[in-house]
């Protein structure tokens, strides 16, 4: 049975955060396809750099994970939305299952995504379209991030059976926190001429110096 691993960012820019975020994700060992999905225009997001700049910098990103990717689990990157405004969570889970009849469809995202910090409610539930529905009927694979801890007490790398009421019903933790790299931190840094290298592919670096992206100030 295929069993498809999808989530999305906006990849502005994409960072090494993403690249251990994906590098997990294709060496767990329980998933045939990893999705990850470019981002399109959304009303809580604000691009400064174009489509294509956005396209490329994640090319760059991924291309040694393609190569390293093992056979029993393919990388793939959707670029469908980057062009166009955003497809929701929802109907992306909608639409693999008709593209992948019988697969086992699982979206993975970041533990901000699933604490209970909007009244007792998570942002899944309180700001994603027909949260409450995924949270009831779909699987989702959770990276711990800082600053958003989840309890100690869950069994790591195994799906969940007792989960609090604003965790997805079928959920499962995985193992290892993730470093905190967020894509407007590193934008900041770009634009205050402060160090940001070395959240970066190198090829990254040039692409955003050559072209000034973010309000880059140096010399290439």
């Amino acid at each position: 049975m295929e069993r498809i691993a999808i989530g999305g960012s906006a990849a502005n820019p994409p960072h090494l955060g993403h690249v251990l975020l994906l590098s997990h994700l294709l060496e767990y060992g329980k998933f045939t396809k990893v999705i990850w999905v470019i981002s399109g225009d959304r009303d809580d997001k604000q691009y400064d750099v174009t489509p294509d700049d956005r396209v490329a910098m994640t090319e760059m990103t991924v291309g040694q994970l393609r190569l390293k990717s093992e056979i029993n689990c393919q990388l793939i990157i959707r670029y469908n939305d980057v062009y166009y405004k955003n497809t929701p969570t929802y109907t992306w889970i909608e639409n693999l299952k008709k593209e992948f009849p019988g697969a086992e469809i699982t979206w993975y995202t970041g533990s901000d995504s699933i604490v209970p910090i909007y009244d007792g409610k998570s942002e899944i539930e309180t700001k994603w379209y027909r949260g409450k529905e995924l949270l009831e009927n779909e699987k989702f694979f959770i990276f711990p991030r800082d600053g958003f801890k989840l309890t100690d007490v869950f069994d790591y790398n195994e799906k969940l059976d007792k989960v609090p009421d604003y965790m997805p019903k079928d959920v499962t933790v995985y193992g290892v926190e993730l470093p905190d790299f967020r894509s407007s931190e590193i934008r900041t840094l770009i634009k205050e001429s402060k160090n940001f290298e070395h959240l970066l592919m190198p090829s990254v670096v040039n692409y955003i110096a050559t072209h000034k992206l973010y309000g880059y100030k140096g010399e290439i």
